[in-house]
């Protein structure tokens, strides 16, 4: 038997009333009585990354390895709180290993008319947020997320408010090189949760900031020693994750001078040079 959520999304969050989709909140849009009670995972264990991106900042980042999961949540018809049992590896599974972890608090809860549990607050960002498997956008809720060992990262991400089109959408950032002299170029690009290039990013290496053009690039050189993390934001997408670049001395004239007549005098040892030598 299916139950659809689409009335207790509208009664009971106001602004999804005008269509945002149940599974922003980490509610379960429809579900099957009987298909819920079995795991399609027959190891009945999931490991993987988890991160966590919040408001202004990264809250966790880290690998969990579960299986079941007790769930915490306050009922919503007897304001009590009740322990929810998932059976199979899921993405709330995923979030509620996280939180032990990381030391982070999160809020759950449950609507009894329709079995449904949603996420409200992880750490302390309270609204909504919505999940990715593999950066792939969750259409069900977080509690019925079965996951498997063809699922290696959950992304959860805070959203300040929807687009007008009620689509969200998380960044990625690609290096082209992930080592780089000083003053020497490389290129950041910044793409969407489908590897689609966006525009207008932000793009932070330390106190600097760079942004991205109409192919989701950005030319950056850096004129200082050392290794930089980098990751982009933009208004109305969750966070990117972090990559990092070292920044190397560039060599001297003089050091490139003796690795050149190093690198001849390596050339003059190959045995036609050897036979020319002799023939003299």
């Amino acid at each position: 038997m299916k139950k659809s959520i689409a009335a207790i999304i509208i009664l009971v969050i106001g602004a999804s009333a005008i269509g945002i989709p149940a599974s922003a909140y980490g509610v379960t849009q429809t579900y099957d009585e009987a298909e819920i009670m079995f795991c399609t995972n027959l190891a009945n264990e999931w490991t993987g990354m988890v991160r966590i991106e919040g408001e202004n900042n990264t809250i966790w980042k880290g690998t969990v390895a579960f299986s079941s999961s007790l769930i915490t949540a306050e009922n919503m018809d007897t304001h009590e709180m009740e322990t929810h049992e998932l059976p199979c590896p899921s993405v709330l599974g995923a979030l509620d290993e996280a939180s032990k972890q990381g030391g982070f608090s999160y809020t759950v809860l449950y609507y009894p008319t329709w079995d449904s549990l949603y996420v409200t607050t992880i750490g302390d960002d309270s609204y909504a947020w919505q999940y990715w498997v593999d950066y792939e956008y969750g259409m069900v809720g977080a509690d019925s997320y079965e996951l498997t060992a063809d699922d290696s990262e959950v992304l959860w991400g805070y959203l300040v408010t929807y687009p007008p089109d009620y689509e969200t959408h998380a960044l990625r950032i690609e290096l082209d090189k992930n080592t780089v002299k000083k003053n020497k170029e490389f290129t950041v690009s910044v793409f969407d949760e489908a590897m689609n290039p966006v525009e207008g990013a932000v793009i932070y290496i330390d106190s600097m900031t760079y942004e991205s053009d109409e192919n989701g690039n950005a030319t950056i050189n850096i004129d200082a020693v050392g290794t930089y993390d980098v990751y982009s934001e933009k208004d109305g997408y969750v966070r990117s994750d972090i990559e990092s670049i070292e920044v190397e001395k560039s060599k001297s004239r003089i050091t490139n001078l003796m690795e050149q007549f190093s690198q001849f005098k390596q050339l003059l040892k190959l045995p036609i040079f050897e036979k020319l030598s002799n023939l003299q």
